[in-house]
């Protein structure tokens, strides 16, 4: 701890100075990886740390777990320690996590998993973060011991800055004055904007995190500047954010899609970027948009603590284009107090208790359905949420669409239950978890 301490203090300094200007040089020495090679990406979006110091697991923390929309926050350790397993056999060049790093932006737990990310990169896999969220200036930042739930220290975007100097803001061609965006070479022909699509907590007098983000138009310009210089270079622009460029959920829209998309379109577009990585909506789904035969591909991976606790690969080829992936979480190997069966058990039925739950009570608020027939239709819901989370949709749930349980559900009236499952078969990918994206000529 007290080299990581005097590692912030150095990092300080260094960071003030690498932000007061955005200045935009670059050499091939920038580059992590050489022209002409492969390169290989883990994406974990939303891994939602929670130190193990700030809880008892007594009655304050249950209370909170219980409002965790599935996640394992519990369990976020021992599930970076399993990606960290298969980074030590599948060697990946880098790590990018995706924003929502932690569940509460509280600076104990930002802190811990930057020490865990520094154990990561001495496998020799870089590691490269931008902000979600839930990380910076949180209101929510509280421990959890005994009955009593206690605030605690948030991080400011310097703090932030600090902390994670490491992961790509070191080797950074250019950062955007205007927020924690920076621009690294992967590779001489692949460069990526990791971009900062927060909106301030700082000076928001809410008492929860700001959910929707944008990019403002200082870091719109800055971005054609960084595309300019990629194009001079000849390397190809891809970008990672925390929210979705494209919407992701007929749904749910409001807040995980960026305010301005149109503009933010506009500018990626125009700036030939064909693939951008994101997270928030917990969800597996890709989605594409073209304009003047130009397509940009979104992939939002779901989060990884979050059934079916999966993260995402890339392989950049510099001669053919992107091949992604999903990887499902090993949990085998994770050391808690449940045996195999019966943690695949507590994550199901977790994910029953507070991804589908709410659909149940939809439908009983209707009061026209017997216990019978609410039974089958939450059935329904129950097994096409897997799905859906899982990254599967249209005619790979045609069995469960034969089903008794659907006709109930289609035929009850209108309400958000119906809605949201009807809305799963009219997707633009069938399977969502594999994507080969050609480079255009």
């Amino acid at each position: 701890m007290l080299k990581f301490i005097k590692f912030l203090s150095i990092a300080f300094t260094i960071t003030s100075l690498l932000v007061a200007c955005n200045k935009l040089d670059y050499s091939s020495d920038m580059a992590y990886i050489k022209t002409q090679e492969n390169i290989d990406f883990f994406i974990v979006p939303d891994i939602h740390y929670f130190s193990k110091s700030i809880y008892d697991d007594k009655e304050a923390f249950q209370n909170f777990l219980a409002t965790s929309d599935g996640k394992l926050i519990k369990y976020s350790t021992e599930i970076i320690t399993s990606i960290k397993e298969d980074i030590k056999k599948e060697k990946p060049d880098f790590l990018i996590l995706p924003g929502d790093l932690t569940t509460s932006g509280d600076k104990e737990s930002h802190i811990e998993l930057a020490e865990l990310l520094n154990e990561i990169e001495q496998i020799g896999t870089q590691v490269l973060v931008v902000p979600g969220n839930h990380d910076i200036e949180n209101p929510w930042s509280r421990k959890f011991i005994g009955s009593d739930v206690i605030k605690t220290d948030n991080i400011s975007s310097n703090d932030w800055k600090n902390i994670y100097y490491q992961y790509g803001y070191s080797q950074a061609i250019s950062t955007d004055k205007s927020s924690a965006s920076y621009l690294v070479a992967a590779s001489e022909d692949l460069w990526i904007l990791m971009l900062d699509s927060t909106i301030s907590n700082e000076k928001s007098k809410n008492l929860y995190p700001i959910k929707g983000g944008e990019l403002s138009k200082n870091t719109l310009t800055w971005i054609n500047s960084c595309s300019e210089l990629a194009k001079k270079n000849n390397a190809k622009l891809m970008a990672v954010m925390h929210h979705n460029l494209l919407e992701h959920s007929q749904i749910f829209n409001d807040s995980y899609t960026v305010n301005n998309k149109d503009e933010v379109l506009d500018s990626f577009i125009n700036a030939n970027i064909d693939l951008v990585l994101t997270g928030h909506i917990h969800i597996q789904d890709i989605k594409s948009f073209t304009k003047n035969e130009t397509t940009i591909y979104d992939i939002g991976t779901s989060s990884a603590l979050v059934y079916p606790n999966q993260y995402g690969t890339l392989r950049f080829n510099p001669a053919n284009g992107y091949t992604y992936n999903t990887k499902g979480i090993n949990l085998d190997i994770l050391e808690t107090e449940f045996d195999k069966e019966a943690f695949e058990n507590y994550v199901l039925s977790l994910f029953m208790d507070q991804c589908c739950n709410q659909y149940k009570d939809c439908l009983a608020e209707l009061d026209e359905l017997n216990d019978e027939d609410l039974e089958k239709a939450y059935s329904v819901i129950v097994e096409m949420n897997k799905m859906y989370f899982s990254g599967f949709r249209n005619n790979a749930l045609i069995n469960i669409t034969a089903s008794e349980g659907f006709s109930i559900l289609k035929n009850v009236s209108s309400c958000f239950a119906q809605e949201y499952v009807l809305s799963m078969l009219n997707d633009e990918f069938e399977n969502n978890n594999t994507l080969f994206i050609p480079f255009s000529n």
